[in-house]
């Protein structure tokens, strides 16, 4: 099956599927009616705004939008085709050519009507909300409205988590893998919309991975042409990535910011960070539901304009602890490869007095806490060794440092937290330490 926008030629083959469930449009009812109701649809394919989907010369549903009123007109889906994904095509079209920073309406039956569940399913689906009840010719039915994304430049404003903010993020993520292609290596939706629990600001950011810079600096106007404007000078508050946006803020036509695309390289800090922030935030809802009331209250202090860098500061220390904790715990369970700088019967380069009883390095290329490479105590390894491959079983956190270690042993070797303490004490003793082991 594939999209097309209707064409005259196509209208008798549309106003038969129309004619076929002309029950679910109300007005409909007389030959009359259906040919105004064919007047109207000839305008809208004139405007570009009549959709179909068709499979070989048959249609298997029909939409009407209107970019004016930022509406979705009617949808119609022939019995031949119900749940094949027909509704959805339809859907995705439409909403890629509205205007998600302005309220989208439509209007359906009501919750007690027996034609209702399937639509409103749909639309609800799609991050739709109930609103108010209505009539149209004469028959009961009910607005469904689809709230705004964007914020004014410079504004803090936190909304509830809205499902639609998903389903933009991914709308977003099919138009770059369009534009980019293989240039992407991965690409995933971060940020506090990311996460169901919490309230953020309607604005979505997407994480893109790619293996140079240059190679996404080469579609920068495709990207422009679709929306997506690179903001080269937010290099100075953004190490190591690179930033485009989307809004009509860019385009000049406006004030508003909807989307940022934040370009790293691939298996970077920078990448991990992003991940790591999300997937730890949405397994730990005390974490969540902590950053969310340090948001609210910046939120409540900051200036509705120009409180975005006083929002930003406030969260600094807070951003910087989780990522800490973020990361060590995405290692838990996890089998890695660690270089052993300080092997089982040495001495601590700079405290004489310290022997490793055990075999102590870190994993290469990702930074901890401290901003070196992260540490690792590998136990139940009798021998000096440079180098091991061995699974993460625990975590050391150290409440009065800047890093945690991680502590890891061979595959099938457990140890208890009493065993693991007593096997790190050696440098741990100078440390409030508390061991969390893998359950």
């Amino acid at each position: 099956m594939q999209l097309f926008y209707g064409v005259p030629e196509d209208i008798e083959n549309w106003m038969s599927l129309v004619t076929r469930v002309r029950w679910n449009f109300p007005g409909l009812e007389t030959q009359e009616k259906l040919d105004e109701h064919k007047a109207t649809v000839l305008r809208f394919m004139g405007k570009l705004q009549a959709i179909c989907v068709k499979e070989g010369n048959e249609i298997a549903g029909v939409m009407l939008f209107s970019r004016g009123h930022n509406m979705i007109c009617c949808l119609a889906v022939s019995p031949d085709y119900r749940r094949r994904g027909v509704a959805t095509i339809l859907m995705d079209e439409a909403l890629r050519n509205l205007d998600r920073t302005k309220e989208i309406s439509v209007s359906t039956f009501r919750a007690d009507d027996e034609k209702g569940p399937a639509p409103r399913a749909l639309y609800e689906k799609y991050g739709f909300v109930e609103d108010v009840l209505i009539e149209e010719m004469g028959y009961p039915n009910q607005k469904y409205i689809l709230h705004p994304i964007g914020l004014k430049r410079g504004t803090v404003k936190l909304c509830e988590h809205e499902k639609a903010w998903e389903i933009e993020a991914q709308n977003t993520i099919v138009r770059l893998r369009k534009i980019l292609g293989n240039v992407i290596k991965d690409i995933q939706h971060v940020g506090s919309t990311s996460i169901s629990t919490i309230k953020a600001k309607p604005i979505i950011d997407i994480a893109l991975a790619v293996d140079d810079f240059e190679d996404i600096l080469a579609f920068e106007k495709e990207l422009r042409d679709d929306g997506f404007y690179y903001r080269p000078n937010a290099q100075a508050s953004l190490r190591n990535q690179l930033l485009f946006a989307c809004g009509n803020y860019y385009d000049g036509s406006g004030d508003l910011q909807t989307h940022f695309i934040h370009v790293v390289l691939t298996g970077s800090m920078e990448w991990i960070n992003y991940i790591n922030f999300r997937d730890y935030l949405g397994g730990t809802p005390t974490v969540a539901k902590a950053y969310e009331d340090l948001k609210v209250s910046l939120a409540e202090q900051a200036p509705i304009d120009g409180g975005r860098e006083k929002y930003l500061k406030g969260k600094h220390d807070f951003i910087v602890y989780t990522l800490r904790k973020a990361l060590v715990n995405s290692f838990l369970g996890k089998t890695v490869d660690i270089s052993i700088d300080r092997p089982k019967g040495s001495i601590h380069p700079k405290h004489g007095d310290i022997l490793y009883p055990v075999n102590y390095g870190y994993i290469p290329h990702v930074i901890g806490g401290d901003s070196e490479e992260l540490d690792v105590y590998l136990l139940g390894v009798d021998t000096p060794v440079k180098e091991y491959t061995a699974r993460i079983i625990g975590i050391v956190h150290r409440r009065n440092d800047v890093e945690d270690k991680l502590v890891a042993a061979p595959e099938g070797m457990s140890f208890t937290a009493k065993e693991i303490t007593e096997a790190v004490r050696f440098q741990e003793q100078y440390y409030d330490s508390e061991v969390e082991v893998l359950l």
